[in-house]
């Protein structure tokens, strides 16, 4: 189940830089955003979901928040706030 959703999820380099530079900018521009200050830890894209000409949505964990993102080519946005890893969304 996890090898068929990374294959899934696998694409070329390019994509994969693309997807990974997008979800650094969206992870820094929502830490500026916020009224806290910034998350001392990491943040890291858990997932990604291509779905069509080259839009997608990626799970981002920033600090201990994770973030659904969605990516294409005018920009990222935040799709859903869905609250600190490892408990569910209000």
């Amino acid at each position: 189940m996890i090898a068929a959703a990374a294959a899934r999820l696998a694409g070329s380099p390019r994509r994969r830089a693309a997807v990974l530079g997008l979800a650094l900018g969206a992870a820094a521009l929502l830490a500026r955003r916020s009224s806290r200050p910034p998350a001392t830890a990491p943040f890291a894209v858990v997932a990604r979901e291509h779905l069509a000409n080259g839009a997608g949505l990626a799970l981002v964990e920033a600090g201990s928040r994770r973030l659904l993102v969605g990516f294409g080519r005018e920009g990222v946005r935040l799709v859903a706030d869905l609250g600190t890893a490892g408990k569910e969304a209000p």
